[in-house]
């Protein structure tokens, strides 16, 4: 089982989406290292999954529809969400940006959607305006071991209002995956 560690200190994420700490880096984002990221998608999707993610922060944060951010029913889609989901979800935090070091032999950044609680237990929550992808889980996994956090979720929203969710529960294992494949391919 690897070692990680969340680096302390100011996380500045640059426009080259490489994250650094207290001026320190720059360390490549996880996406970077499944191989995704903005030059998987087109310019418009990604985009798009932008406005989606900046309504939805706009609603948890200040509680009111800003559906001018919002294209389509994504805002819709994660308002049904929670409604379904009723006293069993909690946010404890939003959009929080870290640098982890896995093992002395390297490090990445990434920015968690939300920290929540579901059914009472500590959990990351990762919304997804697009259709799922094998690389989803490893994500999860990589967002979630630097909080020590083991149980996951993918939150899928669509133009339609429409959501879906996929729950990871298997997340240091999968991690331990991910790490080993890093080290191997010699990404560090």
């Amino acid at each position: 089982m690897f070692k990680v560690e969340r680096i302390p200190g100011e996380v500045v994420i640059d426009d080259d989406h490489q994250y650094w700490v207290d001026g320190a880096g720059p360390y490549r984002s996880v996406t970077r290292y499944l191989g995704t990221g903005r030059a998987w998608y087109k310019p418009e999707h990604a985009a798009r999954g932008t406005r989606a993610h900046q309504a939805c922060e706009l609603y948890d944060r200040l509680g009111e529809a800003f559906t001018e951010v919002d294209e389509g029913g994504y805002l819709e889609a994660w308002i049904a969400f929670l409604h379904d989901m009723g006293e069993r979800f909690h946010i404890i935090d939003i959009e929080v940006p870290f640098v982890a070091e896995v093992d002395g032999r390297f490090r990445y950044g990434g920015t968690l959607d939300r920290i929540c609680r579901i059914d009472g237990e500590l959990a990351i929550l990762d919304i997804k305006s697009g259709g799922h992808n094998a690389w989803h889980g490893a994500q999860l996994a990589a967002y979630a071991a630097p909080f020590g956090i083991s149980i996951g979720y993918d939150v899928y929203i669509t133009k339609q209002g429409r959501y879906k969710v996929s729950v990871e529960d298997s997340l240091p294992d999968v991690f331990d995956e991910w790490a080993r494949r890093v080290i191997d391919a010699d990404h560090t």
